[in-house]
């Protein structure tokens, strides 16, 4: 099975920090170009999943509850990238197991 993630916020910046664009780039990511966009209940009634990063998702919890899974644990980009960035690495590893034994 093919998965796609994409990214939503819910209350982007204007412009992904030049910061994270390098860090990204680092890891073989080029977001140079892409645009923040925030979250709408259309993106999230899409998808098979959606995984919040320490948030709450500004839709209708009842229709998409089974499909939020609340990432809590991950700490501030802002405050520490490379500790997040791990802390996202590990749960997207967790989380590709889990797909992998779909």
């Amino acid at each position: 099975m093919l998965y796609r993630a994409i990214s939503r916020g819910v209350n982007p910046d204007q412009e992904i920090p030049s910061y994270i664009i390098q860090a990204l780039a680092g890891d073989g990511l080029d977001v140079t170009g892409w645009k923040p966009q925030k979250v709408n209940e259309q993106d999230v009634g899409k998808a098979d999943r959606a995984i919040t990063l320490a948030c709450a998702l500004p839709v209708k919890k009842s229709r998409n509850a089974a499909k939020v899974t609340e990432w809590n644990d991950i700490p501030s980009v802002s405050e520490n990238y490379e500790v997040a960035r791990k802390a996202i690495v590990d749960q997207v590893t967790e989380l590709l197991k889990t797909l992998a034994r779909k």
